[in-house]
């Protein structure tokens, strides 16, 4: 083998391997803020969920919402379908015979059966309909509520706790909230992002999903 091709095959393993321990370098370097992020989330959740957030999480509440009110009572609505299935039931029969065959088990007039039907007749759509005569819709004020609740059930000691969480904290999509503020808990500062989803009738809200310091908690 002579000299000079013995010195090329040299010099390209030489830049072979450095080009290897480049690559290695460069990965190793690309890996380690990766690895020191998880390390500092872990961190950051074991630290909010020790000695801060209880291990069992309370995530549905009761809001103080009037519950809706409808112009047919919930025994009027029953008694008015009983008697609507009645007639539907019978096709056969004269609406004069259908009537007068309910007075024994409603102990009423068939005059006054056909006067109940007829007079809870939109009363009884409505309130199939959910269309209720108060007509309450979620406001900033009863998600603050629902906040308020979420971390006092949630912490270890609420006398240690302060939520501060006002109207324009709050973001409101039909009836779903998102509640983005701070907490402090034995004088130390925690961001918090909260979202809640309401029922239809606004007489119960959940909680299902909560950030602290930008770090998912899992509520399970």
């Amino acid at each position: 083998m002579t000299k000079l091709y013995r010195a090329v095959l040299l010099t390209g393993l030489a830049l072979a391997l450095a080009g290897c321990s480049d690559k290695e370098v460069a990965d190793s370097k690309n890996k380690e803020p990766i690895e020191q992020t998880n390390k500092s989330s872990e961190k950051e959740v074991k630290g909010v969920n020790e000695g801060v957030l209880k291990e069992d999480f309370t995530l549905e509440f009761s809001t103080l919402i009037p519950p809706p009110q409808y112009a047919i009572t919930e025994e009027e609505y029953e008694k008015y379908n009983r008697i609507l299935e009645y007639l539907n039931s019978n096709p056969d029969k004269s609406e004069d015979e259908l009537f007068k065959d309910l007075e024994q088990e409603f102990g009423d007039t068939s005059a006054n059966l056909k006067s109940f039907v007829n007079a809870n007749m939109q009363n009884a759509i409505d309130y199939d309909m959910g269309r209720a005569i108060n007509e309450e819709t979620l406001a900033k004020s009863d998600v603050i509520e629902t906040v308020k609740q979420f971390f006092i059930e949630n912490v270890e000691n609420n006398k240690e706790l302060k939520v501060e969480v006002q109207e324009s904290d709050i973001e409101l999509t039909n009836l779903k909230a998102v509640a983005t503020s701070n907490f402090t808990y034995e004088d130390k500062d925690y961001e918090y992002i909260l979202k809640v989803e309401y029922t239809e009738d606004l007489q119960t809200a959940k909680v299902f999903q909560l950030k602290v310091n930008g770090v998912d908690i899992d509520l399970e």
